[in-house]
């Protein structure tokens, strides 16, 4: 299966895994799965990073670069496709941010890339 992560299970992953469902831990465990990062969940932090709410003290570019050794993640781009898509759905949550929606166009849009969260 290929699973999508959101960006809190992303930095949980690496810091606080215990913060993530049993589900979840065995579902990333699995060598039967690919996990992906979207480059939105990067975005994400590196704004959180910018505004001091990561606790973590690594930059993120080494957050990345670590995840990406460490759980053979696959890296996803955000395309001007994705951008269009996620400007064209109606507002269906309170966080109307930009990275939420590319999430859920990644979630709509990709067959068999479920979107992981806690």
């Amino acid at each position: 299966m290929r699973l999508l992560l959101d960006t809190h299970v992303w930095l949980w992953m690496l810091a606080e895994p215990e913060r993530l469902s049993a589900r979840v831990q065995s579902m990333l465990a699995s060598t039967d799965n690919e996990v992906a990062l979207s480059a939105a969940s990067v975005w994400e932090a590196g704004i959180k990073e910018a505004l001091g709410k990561l606790p973590n003290t690594q930059p993120i570019a080494t957050l990345v670069k670590s995840s990406v050794e460490r759980f053979s993640l696959a890296l996803l781009a955000i395309t001007t496709d994705h951008a269009l898509a996620a400007a064209a759905l109606p507002k269906h949550h309170s966080h109307s941010s930009t990275v939420w929606r590319y999430h859920r166009v990644g979630n709509l849009r990709s067959p068999g890339l479920p979107f992981q969260h806690q």
